[in-house]
């Protein structure tokens, strides 16, 4: 046999192993579980969070966060706005879905009501294990951050 055409049969069988063994599915559970999110900003209603909005979720340290759980999230907003449910994530197509399952009263706060609204309607996320976005379809997404920042 010609030892070039070894060389190509190899190389070839390799390249398809190669292709085979890498994924472009991101890591469910390393970007959303084993850490609390907190929120640091984002967009409503395709508007930037103002500089006061971004200092509310900073006020209090017990405020602004999602702890996603195997299948399950709870949260808060404000001091007294709790939430939770169920979610699902596509990690090829970077969807998803959040079910809120708890009953949740943001009248009291404009900014919560906007936050929960974009979690009540997400759509999609971006991001990794150390920053989060998670959009909804009306050009609103908030990011979050694994670590709580200081304002």
């Amino acid at each position: 046999m010609n030892l070039n055409f070894i060389k190509i049969s190899f190389l070839s069988l390799l390249s398809v192993f190669t292709l085979v063994a890498c994924s472009t599915d991101d890591d469910i559970n390393d970007i959303f579980i084993g850490k609390t999110w907190y929120m640091s900003g984002g967009k409503l209603n395709g508007t930037d969070f103002t500089k006061d909005q971004v200092s509310s979720l900073y006020v209090n340290k017990d405020s602004y966060w999602i702890i996603f759980s195997q299948g399950t999230f709870t949260g808060k907003l404000s001091t007294n706005t709790s939430f939770s449910g169920n979610w699902e994530a596509d990690g090829g197509h970077r969807r998803l879905k959040m079910n809120v399952t708890s009953s949740v009263n943001c009248e009291e706060s404009v900014l919560d009501a906007n936050i929960f609204r974009v979690i009540k309607n997400v759509t999609r996320y971006s991001g990794d294990s150390n920053i989060l976005e998670i959009f909804s379809d009306d050009n609103s997404y908030i990011n979050m951050g694994s670590m709580r920042g200081n304002k």
